[in-house]
């Protein structure tokens, strides 16, 4: 129907409902911009945490490329973060010895879901070994897949050089 057919009341009518629909509208904008940042917050505290931590936390994707490393990290591999995120893997920076049984402990966590605690060792960029005690867990996306895994070496947690000399009997199921 034409505005100029509708009655005073029509118009009046359809006048309520667009402002209803405007108001609405209006509410969705605000919650959203609380909500983005409120997740703005969390990203800044996660952040700050990951950055300034004294432990040594990288992520990986599901192919083992470094996505995302801290401070802690490069120091204790002696790599930049631009070296390690330019493509580079975590066998590149893990003596061969421990490929196959920490592809199997990386397996069984993407598997399970649970964190796995052990000792290898890492390859400093001088070529030096740094033997350290590490905890791998998996972190889900949004679909509750795994979208990549996080090894983290407590600060505390580079051991003496001799510890990780033989391949840890953590038992790989």
């Amino acid at each position: 129907m034409k505005d100029r057919q509708k009655t005073k009341e029509q118009l009046v009518s359809e006048l309520v409902e667009m402002r209803q629909r405007i108001t609405e509208l209006e509410k969705v904008k605000v919650e959203r911009k609380q909500a983005e940042e409120k997740l703005w917050e969390a990203q800044e505290r996660f952040s700050g945490i990951f950055n300034s931590s004294m432990d040594a936390i990288g992520f990986l994707s599901l192919e083992r490329v470094w996505l995302e490393v801290n401070d802690a990290f490069c120091q204790l591999t002696g790599y930049s973060r631009e070296e390690l995120l330019s493509g580079k893997t975590y066998q590149e920076i893990t003596p061969a010895e421990y490929h196959e049984w920490e592809a199997r402990i990386i397996e069984r966590v993407v598997r399970t879901g649970k964190p796995a605690e052990y000792e290898k060792e890492y390859i400093r960029k001088d070529g030096c070994r740094v033997p350290i005690l590490l905890t791998t867990f998996i972190v889900r996306g949004a679909d509750g897949k795994p979208a990549l895994y996080a090894p983290l070496a407590p600060g505390s947690a580079v051991r003496p050089s001799t510890s990780a000399r033989t391949l840890p009997q953590t038992p790989v199921s």
